[in-house]
C-alpha cells in the first residue's frame, strides 16, 4: 500500500518551470545546421549528381551549413581508389567506391565556396562520417 501510496502522490505533483527566452544559456555555431549526402548513392546507386550545378548552388544557399558525407550503407563502403582489380572485397563490406566517383566526390568538396572540416574557406564544411 505505501509505493502505491508513493506513486499516486508523484502523479498528483505538479512541477512549474518557467522559461526566459530572453536569456540565453547556450549558443550553437552558425554552421549547426547540417544535412547529409548517403555516400553510397555517389558510389554505385549514383541518385546524387555531383556534377549538378543546381546540388552545387543548393548547397550554396543553405550556407552556413555542415555537409556531411557517409550515411549507414558508407560504413560498408571498401574505398577501391588505386585501381587494382580485387575478386572479392575484404571483410566486413559489401559494395566497393571506384575512383571516378571518388573523383567526383573530391571535385565537389573541394569546389568554391565548399571547404573541408578544419580548413579555411567558405561558409559550408564537408566532412565525413561514419557510423560504425
Amino acid at each position: 500500500a505505501t509505493a502505491a501510496a508513493a506513486t499516486a502522490a508523484a502523479a498528483a505533483r505538479v512541477d512549474t518551470v518557467t522559461v526566459d527566452a530572453d536569456v540565453a544559456l547556450r549558443a550553437l555555431r552558425a554552421d549547426f545546421a547540417s544535412t547529409t549526402i548517403e555516400i553510397s548513392q555517389l558510389s554505385f546507386d549514383r541518385l546524387c549528381d555531383l556534377r549538378s550545378p543546381q546540388l552545387a548552388q543548393l548547397v550554396r544557399n543553405l550556407a552556413p551549413l555542415t555537409l556531411r558525407l557517409g550515411g549507414t550503407r558508407g560504413d560498408f563502403l571498401y574505398y577501391n581508389v588505386s585501381g587494382a582489380q580485387r575478386d572479392a572485397l575484404p571483410p566486413r563490406y559489401g559494395r566497393a567506391m571506384q575512383q571516378a566517383p571518388w573523383d567526383d566526390v573530391m571535385r565537389f568538396v573541394t569546389s568554391a565556396p565548399l571547404r573541408t572540416s578544419g580548413a579555411d574557406g567558405g561558409p559550408v564544411r564537408v566532412f565525413f562520417g561514419a557510423n560504425a
